[in-house]
């Protein structure tokens, strides 16, 4: 009983440091480095170590929390997020068996762009007018992609971090001859 009320506990403070970190700290920084998005790359490794029960509920906090920073309706990141969990997890199920840095890099990079594509739809779906020309902005697609590429970035560096202190990743994705 005492370890849920911990477990809760550390989902709300470090869920709250996650985001005004994100928020405060990553936005503010200078060129591409401010596109990075790391609530959706610790989301990535909370269900790839956690399952998808986990995750969803670190989505629902960090989406709530997101949404009170945010200018746009109030939802939009819990509905975001707990999509782009779900869609996580259908890949990380079906496509990424193994806890490769591959497979963790080819999920961070479809997560990103779904998670980039669901905040979009939305908007657009909310306001209808207005968003379409921003969407078509080349200047709005390279951010995205730069984005992107930072996520990557981090998910490789998280990866290798855990990989040296926990034995469930494999820095390796395919392997030759037999396996010991």
């Amino acid at each position: 009983m005492i370890n849920q009320y911990f477990k809760i506990f550390f989902i709300l403070i470090f869920g709250w440091f996650l985001v005004m970190f994100q928020q405060g700290f990553i936005n503010d920084l200078p060129g591409w480095a401010s596109e990075a998005n790391l609530v959706i790359v610790i989301l990535i490794f909370i269900l790839g170590l956690k399952g998808i029960k986990e995750a969803l509920a670190w989505a629902l906090w960090l989406g709530v929390l997101l949404d009170i920073f945010s200018f746009y309706f109030f939802g939009l990141y819990i509905i975001s997020l707990s999509l782009t969990v779900v869609f996580s997890h259908f890949l990380l199920e079906r496509f990424f068996t193994n806890r490769s840095l591959y497979s963790f890099l080819a999920l961070d990079l479809f997560t990103s762009l779904f998670f980039r594509l669901f905040i979009l739809c939305f908007i657009y779906l909310i306001s209808l007018f207005g968003v379409l020309n921003f969407v078509l902005s080349d200047n709005w697609w390279l951010r995205q992609g730069q984005g992107i590429v930072i996520d990557l970035i981090l998910t490789a560096i998280i990866f290798y971090s855990l990989s040296l202190i926990s034995r469930s990743f494999k820095p390796v994705f395919l392997l030759r001859g037999k396996r010991k």
